[in-house]
């Protein structure tokens, strides 16, 4: 993993650089060591403001986190932080999409993170799909706790949604 600092508007101290380059590569358990992977991140301070952002670009990944806080080693943590979540959500999007595609996508991450957020389907809803008009998928919004409804038009015989708007109105989707 290369990691680079850009700084604007002042000149940083070696600690702050040592520091910002030790939790910055703090983010390299999240990728295999066989792939290349650019770090970069640019440092500014704007009258009371320090800034940090930063950019993690390599073979199949483009990460952005940003942070201003009042202290720069705050926001080197908490851009830290932001990056680690950022991280973890693809981790958790890649590993979906190569169960679901069957095929290989570049593994830039590393298996080590344990899957933790996992999206279950609470509720699942069957209706016939014998075509209605409009007037009574009305009705049957009406009955239901939903806020739409996907019917077949028996005027159109197209898929129609139909849906609550906040003001006791209804949508219409053709």
């Amino acid at each position: 993993m290369n990691i680079s600092f850009t700084f604007k508007n002042f000149v940083p101290s070696d600690h702050i650089k040592k520091y910002a380059h030790r939790r910055l590569e703090k983010i390299a358990k999240f990728f295999n060591k066989k792939h290349s992977i650019d770090v970069h991140a640019l440092m500014s301070i704007d009258k009371i403001k320090q800034k940090i952002e930063v950019q993690i670009k390599g073979e199949g990944i483009s990460i952005v986190a940003f942070e201003a806080t009042e202290d720069m080693y705050t926001s080197i943590d908490l851009v830290h932080d932001k990056l680690e979540a950022q991280i973890k959500k693809n981790i958790q999007r890649s590993r979906e999409h190569r169960r679901n595609n069957q095929h290989r996508t570049p593994d830039v991450f590393s298996d080590k993170e344990p899957e933790k957020n996992k999206v279950t389907i609470e509720n699942n809803a069957h209706f016939l799909s014998k075509p209605i008009d409009i007037d009574e998928a009305i009705l049957q919004l009406d009955t239901t706790y939903f806020t739409f409804l996907v019917f077949l038009n028996s005027e159109t015989n197209r898929i129609n949604v139909i849906y609550r708007k906040n003001n006791d109105g209804y949508g219409l989707i053709d």
